[in-house]
């Protein structure tokens, strides 16, 4: 799972780095609290993040889905930002046995691009 966070740039410039640092580390938490002890979720840059689930259960992963969207929603209506945080996300489902990462990751990745261009959108 490829996630990008959007509108970071705006928060930054209007709050300063040390609030967008703050509510990065919010996102985090929130991914963390919302899967299982056995998945890794680690911050690859500035507002990427990425989340290793092993043995997907589709039903567990709807639900860590839906429970980390409802974080990040709680966390606009409390904060009420000018501008809303949105999480845009790709998916790829590979074998141990025999993936290649770095295709994984791009197929993720240009997954994700296409939720962010339709949030765009709507």
């Amino acid at each position: 799972l490829v996630i990008d966070v959007d509108n970071m740039k705006y928060i930054n410039d209007q709050y300063g780095q040390p609030k967008g640092d703050n509510v990065l580390r919010h996102i985090e938490s929130s991914m963390l609290n919302a899967i299982r002890k056995s998945d890794i979720c680690f911050r690859t840059g500035g507002d990427e993040f990425i989340v290793v689930v092993e043995s997907v259960d589709y039903s567990a992963f709807e639900a860590a889905k839906e429970k980390f969207t409802q974080l990040i929603d709680e966390y606009n209506e409390k904060h009420k930002p000018r501008v809303k945080l949105e999480i845009p996300y790709g998916v790829e489902e590979y074998d141990l046995k025999s993936v290649d990462v770095e295709k994984a990751l791009r197929l993720a990745d240009g997954k994700m691009y296409v939720m962010k261009k339709q949030m765009k959108e709507t």
